[in-house]
């Protein structure tokens, strides 16, 4: 099933002094440029994507990550089939930076026999203004009200699922620095 505002959210769900160990961890990995996929390799384009990133590789941050996946799959009516996951993706956007209309699916190699189908986005702090996370609407290409802010995700702890296949973009962050944790469950093809 997908609704005119094709996510799922948990308002407020992580603890503060969570998200803020996520924050000093991620920042304490190797930050590079945020890239996009393409099929030889990434490729890097500021006009897309601007921001800095890291990965955060941790069983206990996956589990949590997919009792929340688990619980929106459900309680949205998506159902997907779901049977693994790619490494969370610590995100830090700083004054200008943005990641521009998107899709996070398209990443398969052509011997990968599972799809991303949910994506996860954690807030991980507050204290910044624009960085708005934004979901096209599953509407006609004609319609003038494409998109929904997820105004939930300027809170600390939130978060928030949809399926992997919708656009969905960062606005350039205005003051502050906008800390997010990303994360893809993959499943089988699509049938």
């Amino acid at each position: 099933m997908i609704s005119d505002f094709p996510y799922y959210s948990f308002t407020e769900e992580l603890p503060e002094e969570l998200c803020h160990g996520l924050i000093k961890l991620g920042n304490s990995l190797e930050l590079v440029r945020g890239g996009l996929f393409e099929s030889d390799g990434t490729k890097y384009d500021s006009r897309i994507r601007n921001n800095s990133i890291s990965w955060i590789n941790s069983s206990d941050i996956i589990t949590l990550l997919y009792v929340y996946i688990n619980r929106a799959n459900i309680e949205a009516g998506w159902n997907f089939d779901l049977a693994d996951f790619q490494t969370p993706q610590f995100c830090k956007y700083e004054q200008g930076q943005y990641y521009n209309w998107h899709v996070d699916i398209g990443t398969e190699g052509p011997d990968d026999q599972y799809v991303r189908k949910l994506t996860v986005v954690v807030a991980l702090n507050e204290n910044y203004t624009g960085g708005d996370f934004q979901v096209e609407k599953a509407n006609v290409p004609t319609s003038t009200d494409r998109y929904n802010t997820v105004k939930e995700l300027h809170k600390t702890g939130t978060i928030t699922v949809l399926p992997s296949f919708m656009h969905h973009r960062v606005t350039p962050v205005e003051n502050g620095t906008r800390y997010s944790l990303v994360g893809w469950f993959t499943g089988p093809m699509f049938r």
